[in-house]
């Protein structure tokens, strides 16, 4: 008989003692302690926590606001809710039409799986998160990294093809808080007709006057053909939409799986993300004041040399250790000194490009910051 408590499989425990010895082995993250200071979550402008959307969804709940969405989108998933969410984000976002996923992930999923197909090709920044990879992944397309950022090579990639071409690019990428130049992608996109796909995870509201993401705030919204916006990281919920026209919407509907076979998101989640955005719209002020904290920690960068990043506009900063136990040393250093912060270890970042990942928030004060560079000089003076 199988018992799954006492089998133990030789295979699973020769790839993960090899993780422990080489310092990749992963672990759940510790809780968020709201005693500590926040360097490592996604929570850009601080509405994770807010009170005041807690409260109204409290009283839609009391008013009879349901837990389950019941089925798929397809069948009896569709809701008053999820289309009052992607109408407001289509309006605020400026796109013909919004479809909600329940996260990033599944968007990207979606939309990169169903459209592409085998006589198509996909080039790609070699940057690119994890869930646009496994999207083309499982595309037929073919597929090729460009260098990040390069715009001599992605062209040099875009010069011998045919067909239809699919360009995709982060806003600002997850690692290394670098933001895409636009601009120029979106021009050279536009030169050899290749369809321009933007992932504003971390640039949705932190970008922009009203937080609004680097496409619209650049005027290339005419140049990008989809763009995907994330509602779990600044405005501090879960879920994500892609903004696209209406027939790429109908083809989703018809195609992409993620959203043909799943669950539809639940009308609390929803209901959760509609107020999240509505409150940015209403104070459009917490982005200047995530970009003054931005401000304030290039100020202090540029006073010292910690081998430090000092990327303007972006929320997402870092600290480079040669090596995945130097910078699993240095974040437990700083985690006894009450600094909540994670590193970022190979091959999830390049081999030599470990790091301690500093995300920046509208809530962090000065003296955090100083607290956190000064306490990093410290650790460089004793190790």
């Amino acid at each position: 008989m199988y018992d799954q408590d006492s089998i133990l499989d030789p295979d699973f425990s020769h790839f993960l003692n090899k993780r422990i010895e080489e310092n990749l082995y992963r672990t759940l993250g510790p809780k968020r302690d709201q005693k500590k200071s926040d360097f490592y979550s996604n929570d850009y402008l601080g509405l994770s926590d807010n009170p005041e959307i807690r409260n109204k969804i409290v009283q839609l709940v009391h008013n009879g606001l349901n837990f389950g969405s019941s089925g798929s989108r397809l069948v009896s998933g569709q809701n008053e809710s999820i289309e009052k969410l992607e109408a407001l984000s289509s309006s605020f976002f400026k796109t013909e039409e919004a479809i909600f996923f329940p996260n990033g992930y599944m968007a990207n999923l979606a939309l990169l799986s169903a459209i592409p197909t085998r006589h198509d090709t996909i080039i790609y920044d070699e940057e690119c998160h994890v869930s646009l990879k496994d999207g083309m992944r499982l595309s037929l397309a073919k597929k090729m990294s460009f260098k990040h950022n390069d715009l001599a090579d992605l062209e040099k990639k875009l010069k011998p093809l045919k067909g239809k071409i699919y360009v995709v690019a982060e806003g600002i990428y997850s690692m290394s808080g670098s933001l895409v130049p636009i601009t120029e992608t979106a021009d050279l996109c536009e030169k050899y007709e290749a369809r321009l796909i933007i992932d504003e995870a971390h640039s949705t509201g932190t970008i922009g006057e009203k937080g609004e993401g680097i496409v619209i705030s650049s005027q290339m919204k005419k140049k990008v053909w989809a763009r995907i916006y994330t509602f779990g990281k600044a405005l501090g919920a879960s879920g994500a939409f892609l903004a696209i026209n209406q027939q790429t919407k109908q083809m989703l509907v018809n195609k992409a799986h993620p959203l043909i076979y799943s669950t539809s998101p639940s009308p609390i989640q929803c209901e959760i993300c509609f107020l999240q955005l509505k409150h940015l719209i209403d104070n459009p002020t917490i982005v200047s004041e995530l970009q003054r904290v931005i401000k304030y920690w290039n100020e202090k960068t540029f006073e010292g040399n910690l081998n430090i990043s000092r990327n303007f506009s972006s929320p997402i900063q870092y600290c480079i250790k040669r090596g995945n136990t130097e910078a699993i040393i240095l974040s437990k250093y700083l985690q006894n000194t009450d600094i909540q912060i994670k590193a970022m270890l190979s091959p999830t970042v390049p081999k030599g490009n470990e790091r301690l990942r500093i995300t920046l928030h509208r809530t962090n004060t000065s003296s955090e910051i100083d607290h956190l560079l000064e306490t990093i000089r410290n650790f460089e003076n004793i190790f």
